[in-house]
């Protein structure tokens, strides 16, 4: 008999709480007024003649804003810049070195652009500067100036900039101090959304779904007893038995963590690029076949044989060798699994993260049935089941290759990864899904099906409504969910004059010399002013579009709902009034018909009227010019539609 006592117990939930703890994330804080801050220090404090110094700007973010990287990759992101003012005879050395950035695929930027950005509470530029060969002892001041634009998930502040300044002390003799290397700076630790490296919580908390839905693929669950099995069969207490599972799930750990550690400076160092996606696209190519039962994909026999030779021992390292040999021999199946939590990562710390996340999750049925097993009992028996569900993984993969196919598209131009031919790719699968269900798809290994139970037939019908739901998506009877979205590539624009467009919409009788046909053809002005006077004249809605050239959730809106038929159509019985507040110079603001005078003016009414300096802000007038109702960013298509219609 297993002594019962509470000893064993308290050991379970110390190991629990532990682990529960190592994937948690931080939680995000709120800020006041602007979100950035930064001071400017001087290394050393203290130079003589000719000798070079290193300018610090230790910029502060608050959580959870973050700041575009200094290099510029697309003209609608507002990069960061540092200017540095010095007094006469000082010289700048080379370009200011930049802390590594985080890289973000934007969809909403044309053609979407992976997008470098900071977070943190200490993101550190450098710069060396050179000081004269003469100096007068005494104080020399170094200024900066920071320019910047801060963004959340949901919206962009206007383009913003700060000043600062550091005292060097000048001294009659040089102190040695010469031109090299700029250290590197530190690693920023904080994240407000995500795991402890910067890794997003829906990434680890997927990660750890992966890993515990793995344990009911056909490699994994039938030697789910014999694996608790080895725990008991030693001589010794209910404490030794828990003791001996938490070393196995340590093995498990350290098998599928150290497989993150090990791929993550690849997938660091080739993150974005052609030769990754092609070789991820053709990972999920391969991952679906052999999970759709073409062939087997299994590790050498020797490595797994001397990894379960060492866990027959008696040491205490016996069963993490054990835990070790299981992760490998359960290789042939779980890799369908693991290539998606893999490929998801962009760096060493998200696939270390997630991988240890996935081998949590992949551990803890083992270890609960070793501290319960009488919970064996009430396992269901394997069975036709688990090749489905085998099955079933091979459909998704074909899906989550197509997302490969369009970053890999990005690159080669082909036109193969587009949104029709993705979406239809995803079609096509879940309805050959549903097929395969109900019995019409039979695949080289499926066991004779005699007939459909229910569980077979709901999921079938589930797979059918998926695939017309889509349909209805490609065909744009209705609007796909964002994550969906996600992973899709974006929606053609549909702007006026494109191929494939809606014919540009006639210009309505009362419309001036002013308006313009953008967003798939409806007529805008930039004049707010000249917008209320039509609005009065004609007993017309006024709509004010506070927007701007750097601000993502505008791009994202202005070419998603405001292409919706809809939409448009609302936007028909309204006189409509762009207002950018960002324009940068008169070169980019004649494109949008604003020039920085008007700018600045749309950026100081929308403040001093409506207490905002958030982009995209939506104001509603009567033809009164009295406001009807306001709003900012605003993704969900029937609260837009709602928003429209007040006061209609």
């Amino acid at each position: 008999m297993i002594d019962p006592g509470n000893r064993p117990m308290r050991t379970a939930l110390t190991f629990f709480l532990l682990l529960t703890a190592l994937t948690s994330t931080a939680t995000a804080q709120m800020f006041d007024d602007d979100p950035v801050s930064f001071e400017v220090a001087i290394e050393p404090a203290e130079a003589g003649p000719g000798d070079v110094v290193t300018v610090l700007v230790k910029v502060r973010i608050e959580p959870p804003w973050h700041i575009y990287g200094m290099k510029r990759v697309h003209r609608f992101v507002n990069s960061t810049t540092i200017e540095v003012t010095l007094p006469d005879g000082f010289t700048a050395e080379g370009e200011w070195i930049e802390p590594k950035t985080t890289t973000h695929h934007d969809e909403s930027l044309d053609p979407p652009t992976d997008v470098p950005w900071h977070t943190g509470d200490d993101v550190v530029f450098r710069r060396q500067v050179r000081l004269p060969q003469e100096v007068t002892p005494g104080e020399a001041t170094i200024g900066v100036k920071l320019s910047y634009s801060a963004c959340d998930a949901s919206m962009c502040l206007d383009p913003a900039w700060q000043e600062g300044k550091a005292t060097l002390t000048l001294v009659a003799e040089s102190k040695g101090a010469t031109a090299g290397p700029v250290p590197a700076p530190e690693p920023d630790e904080s994240d407000d959304s995500s795991g402890s490296d910067g890794t997003p919580a829906s990434a680890v908390f997927l990660a750890f779904l992966g890993g515990l839905g793995s344990i009911l693929l056909p490699c994994v669950y039938p030697l789910i007893p014999l694996t608790i099995a080895f725990f008991t069969k030693h001589e010794g207490s209910r404490a030794s038995a828990v003791f001996r599972a938490m070393l196995f799930c340590v093995g498990i750990l350290i098998t599928f963590t150290g497989l993150g550690i090990a791929l993550g400076p690849a997938i660091q160092a080739l993150a974005n690029s052609l030769w990754l996606n092609l070789f991820l696209f053709l990972l999920m190519v391969v991952l679906a076949l052999s999970l759709l039962g073409m062939f087997d994909i299994q590790l050498p026999s020797s490595w797994t044989g001397k990894m379960q030779s060492a866990g027959s021992g008696a040491s205490i390292l016996a069963p993490v060798a054990m835990g070790v040999a299981f992760s490998l021999a359960s290789f042939s199946c779980t890799v369908g699994v693991i290539g998606p939590v893999l490929a998801g990562a962009t760096d060493l710390g998200a696939a270390s993260t997630q991988m240890f996340a996935y081998s949590v999750g992949f551990a803890l049925p083992f270890f609960l049935l070793a501290l319960f097993p009488m919970l064996i009992s009430a396992m269901p028996r394997g069975g036709g089941w688990m090749n489905t569900l085998k099955v079933m993984l091979g459909f998704f993969e074909i899906c989550f290759a197509g997302y490969y196919l369009w970053k890999l598209d990005l690159s080669l131009g082909t036109g193969l990864g587009g949104y029709g031919v993705i979406l239809s790719l995803w079609i096509a699968t879940t309805a050959v899904a549903g097929l395969y269900l109900l019995g019409k798809v039979v695949l080289p290994k499926d066991p004779i099906l005699e007939r459909i139970g229910v569980p077979r037939g709901v999921f079938a019908i589930l797979f059918f409504a998926a695939a017309l739901f889509m349909f209805a998506g490609l065909m744009g009877t209705l609007d796909l969910p964002a994550w969906m979205k996600g992973l899709l590539p974006p929606a053609p624009q549909r702007m006026a004059g494109g191929a494939g467009g809606p014919v540009e919409r006639a210009k309505p009788a009362w419309a001036d010399e002013e308006f313009h046909a953008v967003y798939g053809g409806n007529w805008w002005t930039t004049d707010h002013e000249r917008a209320l006077e039509l609005g009065s004249q004609h007993g017309k809605r006024v709509l004010f579009n506070f927007t701007g050239i750097f601000c993502t959730n505008c791009r994202t809106m202005e070419g998603g709902l405001f292409l919706d038929p809809d939409v448009m159509a609302e936007f028909d019985d309204m006189v409509l009034a762009d207002l950018y507040t960002d324009i940068p110079t008169e070169e980019a603001g004649a494109e949008f018909h604003t020039s920085v005078e008007l700018s600045r003016a749309n950026n100081d009414l929308r403040y001093e009227t409506y207490d905002t300096v958030a982009n995209p802000f939506y104001v509603i007038f009567s033809p009164e010019g009295e406001v009807l109702a306001t709003s900012g960013y605003l993704p969900s298509r029937s609260a837009f539609l709602e928003f429209l219609r007040s006061g209609k």
